[in-house]
């Protein structure tokens, strides 16, 4: 009788361990305070490495543990933790604060840009709204050395090839690698210029 008892138990504690280490797809949408959908938000599991991104809608989806917490986040927006749950509807604020310039060297290290033993060329968002461009990538021709901008297509919204000091590498593939809000963005991805 024991050792059944002992068993029940054990069989019981085994499908609750189960159970609570099952994930289970999870969907929202982000939106701003006027009802807008906001892309390219990231949305995170707290205490996780495991995260995602909204589409053009502001709609993700994410698998996730139930009773876990989601950080979302996106550039120029407070970020918000809200418990997962089906169809969330998350509305994030706008910052009140701007950008301010920021020099990363190597391994994240942020420091003063007269410290640097190296040129660090800054592009001022005034400056990138000169030209009206639509993409922030084409706005920067010409304004960094060494710097070659390239449209695949010519076209609004189309691709754009962005190289830093020449394409010498083993692959043929030479590409900057452009991070933002912790996100990183691929060189075909069309980034706008918000006026």
């Amino acid at each position: 009788m024991r050792i059944k008892l002992l068993l029940l138990l054990n069989a019981v504690v085994f499908m609750f361990a189960i159970a609570n280490g099952q994930t289970v797809p999870i969907k929202g949408t982000v939106k701003n305070g006027q009802g807008a959908p906001i892309p390219a938000a990231t949305v995170n599991i707290k205490s996780a490495k495991t995260g995602t991104q909204t589409d053009e809608e502001g709609n993700f989806t994410i698998s996730v543990s139930p009773g876990k917490t989601l950080v979302i986040s996106a550039v120029g927006y407070e970020s918000m933790e809200v418990k997962a749950g089906d169809n969330l509807q998350v509305v994030l604020k706008e910052k009140n604060s701007s950008l301010t310039e920021v020099v990363v060297t190597a391994n994240a290290i942020k420091r003063e840009q007269r410290s640097l033993g190296y040129a660090a060329p800054t592009v001022k968002a005034a400056e990138l709204t000169i030209g009206q461009s639509s993409s922030a990538l084409t706005s920067l021709s010409g304004r960094v050395a060494g710097l070659n901008v390239t449209s695949s297509t010519g076209a609004p919204g189309g691709s754009t090839r962005v190289v830093l000091r020449g394409g010498s590498s083993i692959t043929g593939n030479n590409e900057a690698l452009i991070v933002v809000d912790g996100v990183p963005y691929n060189n075909s991805d069309n980034i706008g210029v918000e006026r």
